[in-house]
């Protein structure tokens, strides 16, 4: 008799099993895997493993050259320690961030993204101390 427990991953993938996605008619997946960097072997399983993060996967309109392609979003580090409900609540926000960035790129005045993500943090900071204030329109 086989009870060898699942594995962290195992156990994340069959919660994301459960989750479907879809934003104006495009269908979101999400993925659990391995960081590559940060590697370990397991004493239980006797494998290498990295931490294990979450990232959404799919297709869309480049805002730049409106080809669809293949996006994927920012990877999300996982606890072992977390409980269920705060896997199942950490997919909501992987969906939700990747949701946003690409509404971050879709807006835009006189074709400009304003609040395009990719702009660097540092060029930001340059700028950063340019508020307006209702009492000076």
């Amino acid at each position: 008799m086989n009870t060898r427990q699942p594995s962290f991953k195992e156990k994340v993938r069959m919660l994301l099993n459960n989750i479907t996605f879809v934003c104006l008619d495009k269908p979101m997946h999400i993925d659990v895997m391995y960081d590559k960097k940060y590697t370990r072997n397991t004493p239980v399983h006797g494998i290498k493993e990295g931490r294990v993060y979450l990232q959404a996967y799919y297709y869309a309109k480049c805002t730049d050259t409106k080809e669809e392609k293949f996006f994927s979003g920012g990877k999300h580090y996982l606890s072992e320690y977390m409980t269920d409900d705060e896997i199942v609540k950490r997919a909501f926000v992987v969906f939700r961030d990747a949701v946003t960035h690409e509404v971050m790129e879709g807006f835009k005045f006189n074709n400009i993204k304003v609040f395009n993500p990719h702009v660097n943090y540092l060029e930001l900071m340059k700028i950063s101390n340019k508020e307006i204030k209702r009492e000076q329109l």
